[in-house]
């Protein structure tokens, strides 16, 4: 609702005129060369950044953490899974909905077979290939320990078969609830 209503405001035609370019225009002060040779610069503190211990010590820890995470290949496939489930939870039925306003004007959403079938059939489609490619994402994962190996592939086993067995007692159950 917040968007909406943020479009709305950026959608004046006054707004990028008016407001934006010139009540906030300020002058830069000048700022000598020796500043200048990092791009980013606190205001408040006149060393530069690379020697501010906080920073580097922040910036440090964030490249080790994203170059750990970039360089195990089940990151990209979880991140990729998550990014299906997100979107099947909360963009895809909108998503739906935007597609079917833009051909088909009337009646009501709900009642639509658009949404009949979006909600019922592709929704729970959409969340079991995000649970099975978590799934295949972490399978080659190798943890230090036989037991704990053991324990993470039976719950990826458990996790795999349980989103099989909901998603199409699911599905099955809409389609004997709209064919009968």
């Amino acid at each position: 609702m917040f968007l909406f209503y943020l479009f709305l405001f950026l959608q004046r035609q006054d707004y990028w005129g008016h407001y934006v370019l010139e009540s906030n225009y300020r002058l830069m002060p000048y700022i000598p060369n020796r500043y200048r040779s990092l791009g980013f610069r606190s205001f408040a503190l006149p060393v530069p950044l690379q020697e501010n211990p906080l920073i580097k010590s922040t910036s440090l820890a964030l490249t080790r953490s994203c170059d750990t995470l970039l360089a195990n290949p089940a990151t990209s496939l979880v991140f990729t899974a998550v990014g299906i489930i997100v979107f099947a939870l909360w963009g895809f039925l909108p998503l739906m909905r935007d597609i079917r306003n833009r051909f088909d004007h009337g009646g009501n959403w709900k009642k639509s077979r658009t949404y009949l079938v979006s909600s019922s059939y592709l929704q729970p489609l959409l969340l079991w290939t995000g649970a099975t490619l978590i799934c295949r994402g972490l399978d080659p994962v190798v943890l230090p320990s036989a037991p704990s190996q053991a324990v993470k592939t039976r719950l990826i086993t458990f996790v795999r078969s349980l989103s099989t067995v909901l998603a199409v007692a699911y599905i099955l159950t809409r389609c004997r609830y709209y064919i009968l």
